[in-house]
């Protein structure tokens, strides 16, 4: 496979600038009934002189675009087409066909995913924030986000970023939203989100730090932390650096719940319950 061309400077500088986006915020709501996701994001992007603006937004079902609040014509399209092609796999007849044909797949797969997939058509009113394109938006470049999650007012949203407050609506059942904020830039990447009906425990040597668990894990969970704000503040030491964001989360939920038995993310880690211990745990004493 050859391998891409390494633009030069002046390659570099002649081609048409990006898209560049300044701040997010998505508002969710996770209706477990019907298991599905609704919501809403407002994305304030600095439109390159092209007019269109690509972004990536796959497993989305997407009613509107509209930009300062006018309707704006856009395309959006699935990475992975819901019929794939058969002769890729009518020929297969031994191992080595069948390797040949998962590797091609899963390249193919690699290559659709890394296109964008949502083109906006954008207009001429947006010529104030295209102006602004030139202002970073932080030291390194990163966004900042807000983020409002809807449940039932009997679970609990843990995210990225510090919970700035609870709203409860006047709905009948009662829903409660959980609003956060991440002042620290980070990539999307790093945003995380786990909804269950959560107790939780602030842990008590440090105001930064929360643990959660399900309802029946509680004593465990007490066992297992009581020594972590050791942990946490020695690394600060060693490393000679406060920790960079205002609030730090430690989310324990069953194995079978899990993607994988760690999930970490900007300020908030995720761990499958499988690792809580009791007191009968023997502990070696120096």
């Amino acid at each position: 496979m050859a391998k891409p061309r390494k633009l030069k400077p002046e390659d570099q500088k002649s081609e048409p600038s990006s898209a560049i986006l300044r701040h997010q915020k998505l508002c969710l709501y996770i209706d477990f009934d019907s298991r599905r996701i609704f919501g809403f994001t407002e994305l304030e992007i600095a439109v390159p002189d092209t007019g269109i603006v690509a972004l990536h937004a796959s497993n989305l079902a997407i009613e509107r675009v509209t930009v300062d609040g006018e309707p704006v014509e856009f395309d959006h399209f699935s990475h992975f087409p819901e019929v794939e092609s058969e002769k890729r796999w009518s020929s297969i007849d031994n191992v080595s066909s069948a390797a040949d044909a998962a590797s091609a797949t899963y390249v193919s797969a690699l290559e659709r995913e890394s296109n964008p997939n949502l083109i906006i058509k954008c207009e001429k009113s947006l010529k104030l924030v295209n102006e602004q394109a030139e202002k970073p938006n932080s030291e390194n470049g990163g966004i900042h986000y807000d983020l409002e999650f809807t449940v039932a007012d009997n679970l609990v949203a843990v995210s990225t970023g510090s919970l700035l407050h609870q709203i409860l609506s006047n709905d009948d059942p009662p829903r409660k939203t959980y609003v956060y904020r991440i002042k620290v830039p980070v990539s999307a990447r790093w945003i995380s989100l786990v909804v269950a009906p959560f107790e939780i425990l602030p842990d008590q040597h440090s105001g930064v730090i929360s643990h959660m668990c399900l309802p029946g894990y509680m004593q465990k969970l007490l066992n297992t932390v009581n020594f972590f704000h050791s942990a946490f503040s020695h690394y600060e030491v060693y490393l000679s650096a406060s920790f960079p964001f205002e609030s730090y989360k430690q989310v324990f939920i069953p194995p079978e719940m899990a993607v994988t038995s760690l999930s970490s993310g900007a300020s908030i880690s995720i761990f499958g319950s499988q690792i809580l211990f009791d007191e009968r745990i023997i502990d070696q004493v120096c």
